[in-house]
């Protein structure tokens, strides 16, 4: 009986190995997803407002937009200026935000853009000013 007992506990503790394994397994290959969707929404939606020369004044200051579907997530971003108003100065940078949400995870990424580097290279409408950074949200 001991013996039975035995074999059935650890039966049992591979059986929750697995399953934990599994967890982990969705767990990361959303991350990944989410990771690869954020990077592209942040081209995408620096190359929509590069095509829109009065996107200051069409968006509000440190507002999130409209969630929208992209690639199989959910998407949305937001402009921050530092002196909260992204309309006032064309010489003021903005902070893009991009956040995609894609099955458990969510990403950020972000890129500050416009600025005194709009004077730069004409081709260029919206240039990035500085690099970006990634901000890793899980929630389990």
């Amino acid at each position: 009986m001991a013996v039975t007992s035995i074999v059935g506990v650890v039966g049992l503790s591979s059986l929750l190995a697995v399953r934990i394994e599994h967890r982990d397994v969705l767990v990361r290959a959303d991350a990944t997803q989410a990771q690869a969707l954020v990077d592209s929404g942040l081209h995408v939606i620096h190359a929509r407002l590069s095509d829109d020369a009065d996107w200051r004044s069409r968006h509000a200051d440190n507002a999130w937009s409209s969630t929208e579907a992209f690639g199989n997530g959910a998407l949305d971003y937001k402009l921050i200026d530092e002196d909260g108003v992204l309309a006032d100065d064309p010489d003021d940078p903005a902070r893009l935000i991009v956040r995609v949400a894609f099955g458990d995870a969510v990403r950020l990424a972000s890129v500050l853009i416009g600025g005194e580097a709009d004077r730069g290279d004409p081709t260029d409408p919206l240039p990035v000013v500085r690099g970006s950074y990634r901000k890793e949200i899980n929630p389990i």
